[in-house]
């Protein structure tokens, strides 16, 4: 049995983790108890009242793979939730948020504009590659 992430990008981690755990054949409680977390815990994840800790995603990502086509990345992916470092970065540096604004308003797929970026700082950089 394979299940994949959907392709379209209005389907939230909560609405994924609901499909794929239905379409793996676990129950709401059973799953949750495979995973080392409440049952209520995991409904709030899978109505996206609540967002998983990484460890609790990895769990969850790990299981589900067990039984249906998705990885950890995949389900990364759909989640809105900022890695702690990003989080401190984002309140501590208000130009990151200025940076992000001009990326979007630039109308122009972020990875292009991450590449553009990157190789920008090697040329300007270049011994920052060799450390």
């Amino acid at each position: 049995m394979l299940a994949y992430i959907a392709v379209v990008n209005t389907e939230t981690l909560g609405q994924a983790i609901k499909r794929l755990r239905t379409e793996a054949g676990y129950t709401l409680r059973g799953f949750a108890e495979m995973v080392g977390i409440s049952a209520a815990y995991l409904s709030d994840i899978e109505h996206d009242r609540r967002n998983p800790t990484e460890e609790n995603l990895r769990k969850i990502a790990a299981k589900l793979s067990q039984r249906v086509a998705v990885t950890y990345e995949e389900l990364r992916a759909l989640s809105a939730r900022l890695e702690t470092d990003l989080q401190q970065l984002v309140q501590q540096t208000p130009e990151v948020g200025q940076l992000l604004r001009e990326v979007k308003e630039t109308g122009r797929p972020v990875r292009d504009v991450l590449r553009e970026l990157q190789e920008h700082l090697r040329n300007t950089h270049p011994e920052s590659d060799e450390e």
